[in-house]
């Protein structure tokens, strides 16, 4: 029995990098800031961040692009997702962990909110199978 899920909490690093493939499907790129609290040795509290990247396809890309900036907070629940390549320079194989994501929540203000929405803006997961399709 296999589960891939993520669940994140945080505030966009920068504003979304948005492009669309060839084939047409849009694709938005946010990178998360997630803070944690904790005390060092001398007993006082640190902050610590966690940065992670996250793809967004087709219709959550383009609200992404329409309503998050730098700074905005979001919950992405998505999958983890290991993008491989061979370094062009070097011959070297090369991967990255990163973080697919199927749902957006908006947290920010309600000035940043799709206008018809009241609650948080939550994004249906994509079906499994157009998430293989999706090119990396």
């Amino acid at each position: 029995m296999n589960r891939n899920r993520v669940e994140l909490m945080g505030r966009l690093t920068r504003d979304p990098e948005c492009r669309t493939s060839p084939g047409g499907l849009e694709i938005a790129d946010i990178c998360l800031a997630i803070n944690k609290k904790r005390k060092n040795a001398a007993g006082e509290t640190e902050e610590e961040a966690t940065f992670i990247d996250v793809t967004l396809f087709d219709d959550k890309a383009s609200l992404a692009k329409k309503y998050l900036q730098k700074g905005e907070p979001v919950l992405i629940d998505g999958s983890l997702r290991v993008d491989k390549w061979e370094d062009k320079e070097t011959g070297q194989k090369r991967n990255k962990m990163k973080v697919v994501g199927h749902q957006i929540t908006f947290l920010g203000g309600a000035e940043k909110k799709p206008a018809a929405q009241t609650q948080p803006a939550i994004i249906p997961a994509v079906a499994e199978k157009d998430v293989d399709d999706i090119p990396f």
